[in-house]
């Protein structure tokens, strides 16, 4: 499958998606029509039962929930008792109580009936799934028909900070809704895993370390949304739901730690932010490893944890994303599209989990929905950056073919070009070298610059240089020697002086400024074929490197006949 198809598919699956949650039918009767009061209270220690929440509500004013959802908040590891004041048609049809987040461990309701007795539903996490209300949240409370108007009472327990919103539903709207979220979710789910597959078969196909990181987010980034909608559960792994919370957690921690390695990789930020791409690197395995380290503490103390590595990875992600920018990288922007709503589904997620915001139905597609829109931006910025690495594989191919090794060291290149002069005149030959001071490692101008417009850029200098007798080599990234054992006549020194700084112009066709290719040449004819390579690389190098001489673009050094003197660059 080409990537176009691809592409144009997930934006067709988006499409429908956005189609399908925007014909949502509403509901008929607001949520909070048949809720009349609301009333909470936290037992202290020896007073959790019902007659002393009973007691202690009935002296409590009930608030009633106005024009929005009544809110419920639980703390951590402790009960809450409310009071729900209810006023139920029985010609309305049946209702749905739903409980709108899905950590609740325990949600016991007490409901009053026509006949007098009350009737107790238990629902939450503790409760086996087959025993559940079905639905959204693993607190769902499907009223029975003989449910009487009146006060309800409801016990919730949590390990963890929860904030929720009290739904009260026709059982149609309820069953509307549910459906129509599940297959919204199903659709979501379906692009991410297309997604995934093509991204490993990319990754295989072109052995391509950036397809593979990204395959391994998006994968990640999906099973932790399903972990924490719940649906994984209901779907895949029911024997692991009490697990949920802990393996949410350490999905997110991995997912920080891949969206760092796979910006490094993909933004080759060594080259133009060599300490900013180290600290990525670390960051990328200390965010794993700490979720690792995370299940020694409670479920909380975790949760914390994998929200600052959540944090972390989207700060440093956004600067490696303005380092790309700064150097016209397009990948870049597209990439930083698909970052954005992925980065909002995690963070509105974060931010519910955490009871920062209420959970409300539609935060349960946040994840979802943003993996679901970054996946047709990323796989079209990493199939620019593919092409743009295949373009840099293809110039350095051919720059071996005529200049040696790109791997070459130093020491080798000169050793290269010193049993060159075989065959050599008895003057040795012509020496030259060509430096780019903007270009130098660690300069300022670099860092802003695109690495690959660079390596081209220098690699069509390197190709400009070779000709009949020609042998070229890097001394330094922004360093080319030469060496002509045969000829170093005046006329053909002019020309291919005049021809390297016509190839310098043409730096606007890399995305290189004129300003940061700046060319200065420093050559000399070697007196006699014996002189050292190295010495006499030495002398055009301090020639370049003297401060008197430090506007000329181009110098003509007088070789040294005995080199000895110098030290070795």
């Amino acid at each position: 499958m080409s990537l176009r198809r691809l592409v144009g598919g997930l934006v067709l699956a988006v499409g429908l998606a956005g189609t399908a949650l925007a014909q949502a039918p509403g509901v008929a009767i607001p949520a909070h029509a048949h809720l009349l009061g609301v009333r909470s209270w936290a037992p202290p220690p020896g007073a959790d039962d019902l007659a002393s929440a009973q007691a202690a509500l009935q002296a409590i004013q009930p608030e009633a929930p106005g024009g929005a959802p009544a809110e419920f908040k639980v703390p951590p590891r402790q009960a809450v008792w409310m009071a729900l004041d209810l006023a139920v048609d029985p010609a309305g049809g049946p209702w749905v109580l739903e409980l709108t987040h899905p950590s609740l461990r325990a949600a016991d309701l007490v409901l009053p009936r026509t006949d007098g007795q009350p009737l107790v539903l238990r629902g939450g996490r503790d409760v086996p799934m087959a025993e559940r209300g079905g639905g959204r949240f693993p607190a769902t409370f499907a009223l029975p028909p003989d449910s009487a108007s009146g006060t309800a009472y409801l016990r919730l327990m949590g390990t963890v900070p929860i904030r929720g919103q009290l739904l009260l539903l026709q059982r149609d709207d309820w069953k509307s809704q549910s459906r129509l979220q599940f297959w919204a979710m199903s659709v979501c789910f379906s692009v991410v895993a297309c997604a995934v597959a093509y991204a490993m078969a990319r990754a295989w196909r072109l052995r391509s370390r950036a397809y593979g990181l990204y395959a391994l987010l998006a994968l990640t980034i999906g099973a932790a949304g399903m972990f924490i909608s719940g649906y994984g559960e209901s779907w895949l792994w029911p024997a692991v739901a009490d697990w949920r919370g802990p393996l949410a957690s350490g999905m997110a921690c991995l997912a920080a730690g891949l969206a760092l390695l796979l910006a490094e990789c993909a933004f080759a930020l060594e080259v133009r932010a060599p300490r900013f791409s180290r600290l990525l690197r670390f960051m990328g395995v200390l965010c794993p490893l700490a979720g690792v380290l995370g299940l020694a503490f409670s479920l909380s103390v975790y949760q914390s944890v994998s929200h600052v590595a959540a944090t972390v990875a989207t700060i440093l992600g956004l600067c490696s994303f303005w380092f790309a920018w700064h150097t016209e990288n397009r990948a870049a922007g597209w990439l930083l599209t698909g970052f954005v709503p992925v980065s909002l589904g995690v963070s509105i997620t974060t931010l519910a989990v955490s009871g920062i915001i209420p959970f409300e139905p539609w935060v349960l597609m946040a994840m979802p929905l943003g993996s679901m829109l970054e996946a047709p931006f990323n796989l079209f910025g990493l199939s620019l950056l593919e092409r743009r690495r295949a373009l840099v594989q293809q110039s350095r191919a051919e720059l071996e073919r005529v200049s040696g090794p790109a791997a070459e060291s130093r020491d080798a290149m000169l050793r290269r070009l010193g049993s060159s002069a075989a065959g050599a005149s008895e003057e040795g030959g012509l020496l030259m070298l060509l430096r780019f001071p903007a270009l130098a490692p660690g300069s300022p101008r670099l860092r802003v610059l695109d690495s690959v417009g660079v390596e081209h850029f220098l690699h069509a200098m390197m190709v400009a240089a070779v000709r009949p007798g020609n042998h070229v080599g890097r001394r330094a990234f922004h360093e080319i020697v030469l060496r002509n054992p045969q000829d170093s006549s005046e006329a053909a020194i002019r020309s291919l002086v005049t021809a390297l700084f016509a190839s310098a112009l043409r730096c606007e066709r890399h995305g290189i400024e004129p300003r940061d290719a700046a060319l200065r040449i420093a050559y000399g004819r070697m007196k006699r074929a014996a002189l050292p390579i190295e010495a006499a690389v030495g002398q055009l190098v301090a020639a370049l490197d003297d401060p008197t001489r430090a506007g000329a673009r181009r110098i003509e050094v007088d070789l040294d006949d005995s080199p000895a003197e110098l030290s070795r660059p």
